[in-house]
């Protein structure tokens, strides 16, 4: 492992760069999920509010 990273400088910094590019995604995709999950509780608590008004 630390042979490859003395021979290339290089491939160390896309190493880096996938990582935080992966985090970032991973953040992205937890937050698209919490976003989902806010809208479907609004959505439930609309059709009660409606179901109890009926």
């Amino acid at each position: 492992m630390e042979r490859v990273h003395e021979g290339e400088d290089g491939g160390g910094g896309d190493d880096d760069v996938g990582f935080s590019e992966k985090f970032s995604y991973i953040m992205l995709e937890i937050y698209q999920v919490e976003l989902l999950r806010e809208s479907n509780k609004k959505k439930m608590e609309v059709m009660v509010m409606m179901m109890r008004d009926s």
